[in-house]
């Protein structure tokens, strides 16, 4: 889909993590939520407090996502890609790879949903993203009204009423939790 916005071929991405890089090829709109993730493990394994346990592990991340890069930029180089959330925690709940990198609530609902009962969340969410609307660079007309719809959706209450379809999770009241 990234590739499909940076051509033109799709005019908007209705939900993508905001990162200098990524804004070199995107232009975003204001933030409509934030998003937390965390590291998913089998539940026989014993729980990591930090983020530098995932060093030397298999860790698994969606292509392309932030996670992505996130885990590249760790320097992490036993990494296992898939094509989506539920791909990547498949893959764990069936042995391949030690750790998942996943938006925290949408792997919650994934387990719930796939009935992938050797899975669970190890520690506190370790960070936290902007999620906007991203258009084709440049795109200036169409990232004003977007921004401009977001401003009445917040002015009018409408917005909480919707938040949970524009992020596509439930408000998430954590406090997000920084490991280094």
């Amino acid at each position: 889909m990234r590739e499909e916005l940076e051509t033109g071929e799709i005019d908007v991405i209705t939900g993508m993590i905001y990162s200098e890089k990524r804004d070199r090829y995107v232009d975003f709109s204001q933030t409509h939520s934030t998003i937390f993730h965390s590291i998913f493990i089998k539940k026989t394994d014993p729980p990591i407090k930090h983020t530098n346990e995932l060093k030397g592990k298999e860790v698994i991340v969606q292509e392309s996502d932030i996670m992505y890069d996130f885990v590249k930029e760790m320097g992490i180089e036993n990494i296992i890609t898939s094509n989506s959330p539920e791909s990547s925690l498949r893959f764990l709940a069936v042995g391949k790879g030690d750790y998942a990198l996943a938006i925290e609530n949408q792997g919650l609902y994934c387990i719930e949903e796939m009935n992938l009962t050797n899975i669970k969340i190890t520690g506190s969410s370790f960070q936290f993203s902007e999620y906007c609307f991203a258009t084709k660079e440049g795109n200036k007309v169409l990232l004003e009204k977007l921004n401009e719809g977001l401003e009445i959706l917040k002015k009018t209450e409408e917005y909480t009423k919707i938040h949970k379809w524009l992020s596509g999770l439930k408000p998430h009241s954590k406090i997000a939790v920084y490991l280094e």
